[in-house]
């Protein structure tokens, strides 16, 4: 049997959930290609006390991606709902959606989806 998911005209290649006990904890994917390209995700939370003031920041080094997402702390979930480009990979490009909840204090659960082009 062969099972293909989409969203919309995206196909779905991978899908995950990660759970980090603490916010100084940093969640990473290293991204191999069949080609041998290859890349590392890096999600890093930061909650500031007394502010409820949520960002998302992408830094790039080479093949070395950075999510610094402040303040994404709440039960319900905070996340991307937009696909995220993040390369061209064997010839088509790549995307993640991710959400985060808050399962304590400082615990979280991130649920990830990576897809690519048709």
């Amino acid at each position: 049997m062969k099972v293909e998911a989409k969203i919309n005209n995206l196909i779905v290649v991978h899908t995950g959930f990660a759970i980090i006990s603490d916010n100084t904890d940093r969640f990473s994917i290293m991204v191999t290609a069949d080609n041998g390209f290859n890349f590392k995700l890096v999600m890093e939370f930061i909650d500031i006390k007394n502010s409820r003031e949520q960002s998302f920041e992408s830094k790039v080094n080479k093949n070395h991606i950075l999510f610094i997402c402040t303040n994404f702390n709440k039960a319900s979930g905070t996340g991307v709902l937009q696909p995220l480009d993040l390369a061209t990979v064997d010839g088509k490009r790549l995307y993640i959606k991710f959400w985060v909840y808050a399962l304590a204090t400082v615990s979280k659960k991130i649920e990830y989806v990576f897809m690519t082009e048709e």
